[in-house]
């Protein structure tokens, strides 16, 4: 295990948070980790790291992995400018995360809370699956956990219909 996961299942433990938990090969993609055939996959949510054209605003967009998003759906659900991807120096700098890792608990990386993190609303009173910050791990807990972690901490964070 390494320091960015150990850091994050402590961070969990500190919180009360009930959790599962599997080490897994390196998955940088929601494919990767359905290839992976672990128990839970079909709880395991696709993350996707964006931001608006004017690089304002920062996403993590968690929803169920079988979910095709549209970003101009998505930015128009949210109110937001145009979205893109934001690319892999943002979300290190932002999250101290790497590509392929991308998580809503990468909220404990994000002193300056400047990203907002959007879960689909079929999560809400559901468990799912997300890195504890690196890929080559699987945490499964209540979305509603994340939820409350990550308002705790003070970024925003709120659920949407994808």
């Amino acid at each position: 295990m390494n320091g960015k996961i150990e850091k994050c299942l402590k961070a969990l433990d500190a919180a009360g948070v009930r959790y599962t938990y599997a080490e897994h090969a390196k998955a940088d993609t929601i494919d990767d980790v359905v290839a992976l055939g672990i128990e839970g996959t079909e709880r395991v949510a696709k993350n996707l790291f964006v931001r608006d054209d004017k690089r304002l605003n920062y996403y993590v967009l968690t929803v169920r992995q079988d979910r095709h998003v549209s970003l101009k759906e998505a930015q128009e659900s949210m109110g937001s400018r145009k979205l893109t991807f934001a690319d892999e120096e943002e979300l290190q700098t932002l999250l101290g995360l790497e590509k392929g890792s991308v998580t809503p608990l990468g909220f404990m990386n994000d002193a300056a809370k400047k990203v907002k993190f959007v879960l689909d609303s079929e999560f809400k009173g559901t468990v799912i699956g997300v890195h504890p910050n690196d890929n080559t791990a699987t945490v499964w807990l209540a979305a509603d956990d994340i939820v409350n972690m990550i308002r705790k901490h003070g970024n925003f964070v709120y659920y949407l219909k994808f």
